[in-house]
């Protein structure tokens, strides 16, 4: 986003855990996608829309693609800041990205997310749909009156 104001949409202090390491007592590939996870699903809470209610309208906000970049070893008991931004907004769809950050103001993770706005109908078919306008406000920073 050069040029652009990046959006904080989340924020959380964290300190690996033993279900975040592997058998080598390093980070586990997968953690920071559950990390990520955690981070929308807290952000969707705030702004009033839990993901449970969504999908218990037939809406909701796969992800369709992930990336993570490992700039460093993680282990048990590392403290980071983690924080949830926004790459990009589109139509139907949305980027994201979490960075955990060391005490010392390292990068030592980053997870890149496409999610797509989606509805199911009766049938079981999931269909993409442009996102909701209190999506897109919060997206950029702003609530709904």
């Amino acid at each position: 986003m050069t040029g652009e104001i990046q959006v904080v949409l989340q924020q959380a202090e964290y300190t690996i855990r033993m279900a975040d390491v592997d058998a080598a007592s390093v980070i586990y590939y997968a953690s920071p996608l559950r990390w990520q996870e955690m981070l929308v699903s807290e952000w969707f809470i705030r702004c009033g829309h839990r993901l449970s209610d969504q999908l218990a309208q037939g809406t909701g906000c796969p992800c369709v693609e992930v990336r993570a970049t490992y700039h460093r070893p993680l282990r048990l008991d590392d403290p980071l800041t983690l924080e949830l931004t926004v790459e990009r907004t589109g139509r139907t769809s949305f980027g994201l990205s979490m960075t955990g950050t060391t005490p010392a103001g390292e990068v030592a993770v980053r997870v890149h997310t496409t999610n797509v706005w989606t509805v199911s109908s009766s049938d079981g078919q999931v269909r993409s749909m442009p996102l909701p306008d209190w999506l897109q406000a919060a997206l950029v920073g702003r609530t709904l009156p």
